[in-house]
């Protein structure tokens, strides 16, 4: 099975989860293309695996002469390799990513690919318009007609899919971003009751921190329900 992956510029944990799947999969059973910006960066960072990396100029933000381009690029692509799955990470890559592969199945040549959505974040929660907000939903819900399945990476963006989208809950997964315990390393309790000492904390109690930009879909307001419980 021939796998195009198609991302925007990203960073941080979303560039991590791709990274996870581009490590992991069977090179037996798939083969993998990663059309993306920065194709040097990506490149050396899956240097151990057999996956295709493809220089594609997405922009993170909408540029509507510069997105037709990429459309019509991609498309070409999707038909010069014949590919069987389109996975598209984030609202950007999955714009282009699903008009290109409509696109690809519309000129005959090629049957339909399967379209696999992940949800990363959520577009609903930044500040615009009421006007943007009603007409980005009405062109994901069109899209989402045509994608036979999302992952979204919290409950939380799965109602946001259902609500402002229309996507039936049967067409969506909720998978949660793994995390390798055995990349970090374990500490020795005296460092660890050092380092409660050394911040005024009680050593007696757990300590949760999170690291994260201050966005409502990051859940920093949970905290203060540990906080009162």
């Amino acid at each position: 099975m021939h796998v195009l992956h198609v991302v925007r510029p990203m960073g941080g944990g979303m560039k991590q989860h791709v990274l996870s799947l581009l490590g992991n999969f069977d090179q037996s059973k798939y083969q993998i293309t990663l059309a993306c910006p920065d194709r040097q960066s990506w490149t050396e960072l899956i240097t151990d695996s057999q996956v295709e990396v493809i220089d594609f100029p997405l922009k993170g933000n909408l540029s509507l002469w510069s997105d037709l381009t990429n459309i019509q690029r991609l498309k070409q692509l999707i038909l010069k390799r014949r590919i069987d799955l389109v996975h598209t990470h984030g609202m950007k890559a999955g714009l282009v990513g699903r008009i290109a592969g409509l696109m690809s199945g519309l000129m005959g040549q090629h049957d339909l690919p399967y379209f696999l959505a992940t949800v990363h974040n959520s577009v609903y929660q930044y500040p615009m318009l009421k006007s943007q907000r009603w007409f980005i939903s009405k062109v994901q819900s069109y899209l989402g007609r045509h994608t036979d399945s999302f992952i979204a990476v919290s409950n939380g963006l799965k109602n946001e899919l259902m609500r402002w989208e229309g996507i039936p809950a049967s067409k969506i997964s909720v998978i949660y971003n793994g995390i390798n315990l055995n990349n970090f390393s374990s500490f020795p309790r005296s460092m660890l009751l050092e380092a409660k000492f050394r911040l005024g904390l009680n050593p007696d109690l757990p300590v949760v921190g999170m690291v994260a930009r201050c966005a409502p879909q990051k859940g920093g307001g949970f905290f203060s329900v540990l906080h009162d419980n």
